[in-house]
């Protein structure tokens, strides 16, 4: 078995000194969403317990105080960004 790691996004919520430990408690701090590829005799198996896909369209529900991201990084949703990284790794 293998377990390959996946960066599908980045999450930009208000306090930054409380989440990555420095800077201002007003600035927005930066946090990376991972996933999980396992190979296994049987296929593969995407593990992914993060944010799902409604939380994506609707940025609300996670509260006022999440931003996204100002990069790509952010835009996982339904573009399959998981999926992608996981064909580069096969082919």
């Amino acid at each position: 078995m293998r377990v390959h790691h996946i960066n599908t996004g980045t999450m930009c919520p208000i306090g930054q000194r409380f989440v990555n430990g420095t800077g201002s408690m007003f600035r927005r701090a930066r946090m990376v969403c991972h996933c999980l590829l396992v190979e296994t005799h049987d296929g593969l198996a995407l593990v992914d317990t993060g944010i799902g896909l409604d939380d994506i369209a609707n940025p609300p529900r996670l509260g006022r105080k999440w931003g996204a991201a100002d990069d790509a990084s952010a835009r996982s949703g339904r573009n399959g960004r998981a999926a992608g990284q996981g064909a580069r790794l096969f082919a």
